[in-house]
């Protein structure tokens, strides 16, 4: 209704206002989903076309599942990943872990790594950070990528790490990471300089031959 006059017609099976300041209303007719827009002139426009199969608020994203021809795609107010992907799975930090060609990537709004994995698997762990005297627990993230047998390493948009690495450890400060690479563990500082000498190590290491046990991804 605008100013009590009808401006969406009567023929769909479900017309409901979506999550969002635009008017815009989710309708589904015969079954198929898409999305209308009222101007402030009372004039409709198709936002999304009604050819959809699956359409589902994901309330921790604030956008929109939508599905068609088994497969699946992400919209919010317009079409930001479209229906072409195998699988979409929400992750502890809100990012969307997306499948295509069983290819896995990640989208956070956009596209932050090509579906171009295996596997890819989100780490998270805590750190203790401080000013001082100044202390609090902060977190990091990063995504662990395989391709084959061989590991490498997301931070937040970057690539840390290319997927050239037997395993990989868990960062644990901001000095660098533990690798395995040729079968022998190592430590590959910021610069990315792979070394297996403890003197060039800035962190009290007893021992790099065993330094993957029990904290391996």
């Amino acid at each position: 209704m605008s100013n009590g006059v009808k401006v969406i017609p009567p023929i769909y099976n479900t017309i409901k206002e979506l999550d969002m300041l635009t008017a815009q209303f989710m309708v589904e007719f015969n079954g198929k989903y898409g999305v209308l827009e009222i101007d402030p002139n009372g004039e409709v426009s198709t936002k999304l076309e009604i050819e959809y199969d699956i359409f589902k608020y994901v309330k921790d994203v604030e956008c929109y599942l939508i599905g068609k021809n088994d497969k699946l795609g992400i919209w919010h107010n317009d079409l930001h990943l479209p229906c072409e992907y195998n699988k979409i799975q929400l992750l502890n930090n809100n990012d969307l872990l997306i499948c295509k060609n069983g290819k896995y990537g990640v989208w956070d709004w956009h596209i932050c790594v090509p579906c171009d994995y295996d596997e890819i698997t989100l780490v998270e762990y805590e750190k203790e950070c401080g000013v001082g005297e100044l202390k609090w627990t902060g977190r990091d993230e990063y995504y662990l990528l395989k391709q084959g047998d061989k590991y490498g390493l997301w931070s937040i948009d970057t690539q840390l790490l290319p997927t050239i690495y037997d395993e990989i450890a868990p960062p644990i400060d901001e000095w660098g990471i533990k690798v395995k690479k040729g079968g022998v563990w190592g430590y590959l500082d910021k610069e990315h300089n792979f070394t297996t000498d403890l003197s060039k190590v800035p962190l009290k290491w007893e021992d790099l031959s065993d330094v993957g046990r029990g904290i391996s991804f």
